[in-house]
């Protein structure tokens, strides 16, 4: 399993992209299996105050062998009540 993170922050602003491979081989009853399945994500933030920040998220999972995709995106809101500590939902 292989990740990349990069992060680009600048003043109230903060860009993120992911990437995730996995190849996978197993035996099963002596048949063999395997599989390579990769994941990209993509995350925008905003901080709309000291506390408050609003975030956008799309992701993709792709699963090569099966050619089956399976995508998520939408938006969450996080809140710092305190130094290095930071809640969000979405």
């Amino acid at each position: 399993m292989n990740n990349l993170l990069v992060i680009y922050r600048r003043q109230a602003i903060q860009a993120s992209g992911y990437y995730g491979a996995k190849y996978t081989r197993d035996t099963i009853d002596a048949a063999e299996y395997s599989g390579y399945t990769d994941s990209f994500d993509i995350e925008y933030r905003n901080d709309l105050s000291k506390c408050w920040d609003l975030g956008a998220r799309a992701s993709t999972l792709h699963s090569w062998n099966s050619n089956q995709y399976d995508y998520s995106y939408g938006l969450s809101v996080g809140f710092s009540p305190a130094t290095n500590i930071w809640l969000s939902a979405g």
